[in-house]
Formats: C-alpha cells, sequence, structure tokens
C-alpha cells in the first residue's frame, strides 16, 4: 500500500524511548501487528507524533512514493526527530529503499536518529554511518511488551491477520441478508423511529465505560438488519457518532468488528465506515485502513470512508473532529 498505516496515539500507553532496543520494540506495539516488507516510521518532538507504517518500496519509483507519504505528514506536524524500521529479506536491505526517506526528512528539518533492518530475528543499523554486521534480536522480554500486555493490548501476528476480523461470517451474512428481505423496501415514519432508537441503544452500550467490553454485538440478525440499514443513512450514522463520542469509542470496536462480519455487501459500507471512525479515535490506525478498505470495497466512493481515507493519509488526530464536523 502507498498510504500508510498511522496510530496518532497508541493509547496513551506511556513509553519513554533510550536505547535502540526500545526503538525496535515499538513498531509491533504501535501498529497492533508484527510488520513484514515494511517501512516503519517512528517520530517523537511533535505537538502531535505519530508513528506510520507502509509496504516494502519493489521499486526506486515506488520509493519515491514511499517518501512522500511518510514526509509529507511528518512536515505538517513538525516532527522533530524520526527513526525509521525496515523489515524485509536480508538481500532486500539496498540503501535505496530507505535513502529517499532520510533526503525527504532531512529536507524537511526532521533529524533522521537512525535506519534500522530487520529480517529473521536479526537486525542491524544502516545509517548513521555505515551498515553494522547483523545480530540477533530478541525482543520478547522487552520491559515495551509487558507493559502492553498489562495494558490489554493485542498485537496480532501480520496486517492480514488484523484484516481478517473483518472477513465476512458466511452463515450470518446470509442471516443478515434473509433479515434485510424483511424490511419494508421504503421505511416509513414508525420504521425510522425504531431506527434512531437502536441506533442510540446499540451505540451507548456498546461505548459505555461503566460496561465491559463486548466481544459481539448483541442483536439477532433482525436488529443487525435494521442497525446496518440506519448506518447508510448519513444522518443516522452522525446520530451514531454523537453516542459513540459521548462513551468511549474503543470499547466499541469489537461489537462493530462483529458487525462488519455479519453485513452483507450492500450495506456493509455504513458499518465499516463507522468502525474506521472509531479505531482511527482510538489511535488505532491499521484498523483503521482495514476498515476503510472494506467499505470502499463493498462501496465505491462511499462518502464517509472517504473522508476517513483522508483523516489517515493527512494523520489528522482525533481531537480534530471538532473540526472536521464543523467544516
Amino acid at each position: 500500500m502507498t498510504t500508510p498505516d498511522l496510530p496518532l496515539n497508541p493509547d496513551r500507553l506511556d513509553l519513554t524511548v533510550r536505547t535502540e532496543e526500545d526503538v525496535l520494540a515499538l513498531p509491533p506495539l504501535v501498529l497492533g501487528f508484527h510488520p513484514t516488507h515494511s517501512v516503519v516510521m517512528l517520530t517523537f518532538g511533535a505537538v502531535r507524533s505519530f508513528h506510520a507504517r507502509v509496504d516494502l518500496p519493489a521499486t526506486r519509483q515506488e520509493a519515491a512514493t514511499v517518501a512522500g507519504a511518510l514526509v509529507e505528514p511528518a512536515r505538517r506536524h513538525g516532527v522533530r526527530q524520526a527513526a525509521l524500521v525496515l523489515y524485509g529479506e536480508a538481500a532486500q536491505a539496498r540503501p535505496w529503499r530507505w535513502e529517499a526517506v532520510v533526503a525527504g526528512l532531512e529536507g524537511a528539518g526532521v533529524e533522521v536518529v537512525g535506519v534500522w533492518w530487520c529480517t529473521g530475528g536479526r537486525v542491524r543499523r544502516c545509517v548513521p554511518g555505515p551498515p553494522e554486521p547483523w545480530r540477533t534480536l530478541d525482543l520478547a522480554d522487552h520491559p515495551f511488551v509487558a507493559a502492553a500486555v498489562l495494558s490489554g493490548r493485542v498485537t496480532r501476528r501480520d496486517r492480514a491477520e488484523l484484516a481478517a476480523l473483518l472477513a465476512p461470517d458466511p452463515v450470518r451474512v446470509a442471516e443478515v441478508a434473509a433479515a434485510l428481505g424483511r424490511l419494508p423496501a421504503a421505511p416509513g415514519p414508525e420504521e425510522r423511529w425504531n431506527q434512531i432508537g437502536l441506533v442510540a441503544t446499540a451505540m451507548r452500550r456498546w461505548a459505555d465505560e461503566a460496561r465491559p467490553p463486548q466481544a459481539t454485538c448483541g442483536l439477532d440478525a433482525d436488529d443487525r438488519a435494521r442497525l446496518l440499514t440506519a448506518l447508510m443513512v448519513p444522518v443516522l450514522r452522525d446520530e451514531a457518532l454523537v453516542h459513540l463520542r459521548q462513551g468511549r469509542p474503543r470499547r466499541a470496536i469489537d461489537a462493530l468488528c462483529d458487525l462488519v462480519r455479519s453485513s452483507p455487501a450492500q450495506v456493509r459500507a455504513g458499518a465499516a465506515g463507522l468502525l474506521a471512525w472509531a479505531a482511527w479515535q482510538s489511535g488505532d490506525g491499521a484498523l483503521a485502513w482495514c476498515a476503510v478498505d472494506t467499505a470502499l470495497a463493498a462501496r465505491p466512493g462511499h462518502r464517509f470512508s472517504e473522508l476517513m481515507a483522508q483523516v489517515l493519509v493527512r494523520a489528522i488526530p482525533p481531537e480534530a473532529w471538532a473540526e472536521i464536523e464543523a467544516a
């Protein structure tokens, strides 16, 4: 991908980077998965720091595109320092894969504190100075990993495992599709009021800080169909956003993932777009991108999901949502 996964706030996990091992331990924790064939940029010293991942470029032209995707948000947010950690086969460790990013960052006034290449449990520092010899990298007992476990953060094996959280469940999709067929073709006032009530009740329950997080949305097929239909209506989706903002959006993520997995394609974009927003608000840029991809695959041109894509590309912080709504 040429657009970066951008977690802007790793759930406020309080970690202080002091050593090279600290830098190398960060990427899986802030991304939510172990990166492979990736370029990861960690930023420091900005008012709103962020961390980003893009696919490892296969050509010099792709390397220039990657540089643009990473440098532009770093420039906009006034990043003072950055570190690059690349993942790939040892034979792929060629300077052109990181030189354009380094040059772009330095041209933007960002100090590049180091470039590291990781592969198969080994690492070597490539910048500054000449590349160092390969050395073994074992971060299983690193304090950052322990802190993440204690905070309840889950680190997936790779990005594909993260994307699989949104893969359709054929049985439940069929059940909801049948329920959609039982809904009125043109909702009247009574049905619309039912949808409004369902949106409010579900979102309040899912985001309620006083309740334990729900692993599923807790709705039967008929209510899933009604809610999915409602979330395709912009004004009702905005109603859902209001209720999620009044609680804690991160608590609603599992329920929204469950809802997306049970959604037929024709009503998937609304729920997936809402999930993208909740993930972005929670600092989970990778999941937000997976949700955007899911929404746009189901309905190309879905306006809210395209808005979320722009928010992620530009590394806009979650607290700026009020300004976006007012625009």
